[in-house]
């Protein structure tokens, strides 16, 4: 019975632990990200400056080789068949196009060229400041103030 008991009590420090590392693995990643974001800027400014790489080249090289690297995880983690599974639906796969070739690699080319054009620093400001533009042209357009409601979405 004592045993029991013990194996009963192990459980949820087991379960803290696991919580605990899921936790500081996510905090790394997260960590790991940001750091490749920005080094991502000023390593795209040294190659267009000192070896007079394309924008677009890079963006589509980037874009290719991520795009590959994640459907291989996926592949491996959970099969080839749930790799194609989103393409089996039309409408979803209609989204995962325009998303893909208008939202990311309208982003990357934008930000690449930028950087192109300028440097990594000024580049970056103006991909932060892009939601005040947009709520700016918002307010123009609709030719009056926006609301606290309208512009906090």
């Amino acid at each position: 019975m004592s045993e029991l008991t013990t194996q009963t009590s192990l459980q949820p420090e087991a379960a803290s632990n696991a919580n605990r590392v899921r936790r500081l693995k996510g905090l790394l990643l997260a960590l790991l990200g940001a750091v490749l974001w920005g080094v991502s800027g000023t390593a795209a400014q040294v190659l267009f400056q000192r070896f007079g790489i394309a924008p677009g080249w890079l963006v589509a090289v980037r874009m290719t080789v991520s795009g590959l690297l994640l459907v291989t995880i996926v592949g491996v983690r959970t099969g080839r068949l749930s790799v194609l599974a989103p393409w089996r639906n039309l409408r979803t796969a209609v989204g995962m196009l325009v998303f893909g070739l208008i939202g990311l690699l309208g982003v990357q080319y934008t930000y690449f060229s930028a950087i192109g054009y300028g440097n990594a620093a000024t580049a970056t400001i103006l991909q932060y400041l892009s939601p005040l533009v947009i709520v700016a042209y918002s307010a123009i357009r609709s030719r009056g103030c926006l609301h606290a409601r309208n512009s906090c979405a």
